[in-house]
């Protein structure tokens, strides 16, 4: 009985065993999946069939309802960049010459073509005229430039050098005039305090004597 006994439990441990192994071995997902996804898709066809009439015209109504908004959306999209782009459409045009915006490309190309490269040129030659006329107006080009040739551009700078040393030759003349004048009114200064002191002075006899002078002694002799 014993053995009998041991016989029958080892064979009940093999089959735990087996049990274990087969429960350890992966099954196959993508069959599982395929499956699943295969009822899902017929659950969903059986759920429209046996949609009411009513339920349809529901389901229809919400799908125009989604579609207007996006279209919506869009539209709201579309205009903001509609406008971002006239608006640097605007600025580019403001930056143009107002004489070249009326013109078609057609024309613009019929007019520079070919040409451009002299107008500039030519607007560059210009420029530098009316510069170099301004600045020899001002007399800042003869500074600056030292040549050893009289030229038409120095004639201004001899000019204004003559007319510099005729005021230096004149500044002298008034000079000693000035000063001629100067001395004429020290003296009369000179005098006049003695006239005023001997109208004012209560005895002019004793000044006299005490400050005889040529020019004095008329004039004292009058007031007596």
């Amino acid at each position: 009985m014993a053995p009998g006994g041991q016989n029958n439990r080892s064979e009940l441990r093999h089959d735990d065993d087996d049990d274990q192994e087969y429960k350890d071995i992966p099954e196959d997902r993508s069959l599982v999946d395929d499956d699943s996804d295969g009822e899902l898709e017929e659950q969903e066809e059986n759920l429209l069939i046996h949609l009411t009439p009513s339920q349809r015209d529901a389901a229809i109504e919400n799908l125009e309802i989604e579609t207007m908004d996006r279209i919506q959306k869009l539209r709201a999209s579309i205009g903001v960049l509609t406008n971002s782009l006239k608006f640097r459409a605007e600025a580019e045009m403001n930056r143009l010459p107002a004489a070249i915006r009326a013109m078609t490309v057609e024309e613009f190309w019929f007019t520079y073509n070919g040409s451009a490269k002299d107008y500039l040129e030519q607007q560059a030659k210009t420029k530098a005229v009316a510069n170099t006329a301004f600045l020899h107006a001002l007399g800042k080009v003869d500074q600056k430039r030292k040549r050893e040739t009289p030229g038409p551009a120095d004639d201004l700078w001899q000019q204004k050098k003559r007319n510099r040393d005729e005021q230096r030759q004149k500044q002298p003349q008034a000079s000693g005039f000035n000063g001629g004048s100067s001395s004429m009114s020290s003296n009369t200064s000179q005098h006049r305090p003695s006239h005023q002191s001997a109208r004012h002075n209560p005895y002019p006899d004793q000044q006299q004597r005490r400050h005889q002078s040529p020019f004095v002694g008329p004039r004292s002799t009058r007031d007596r």
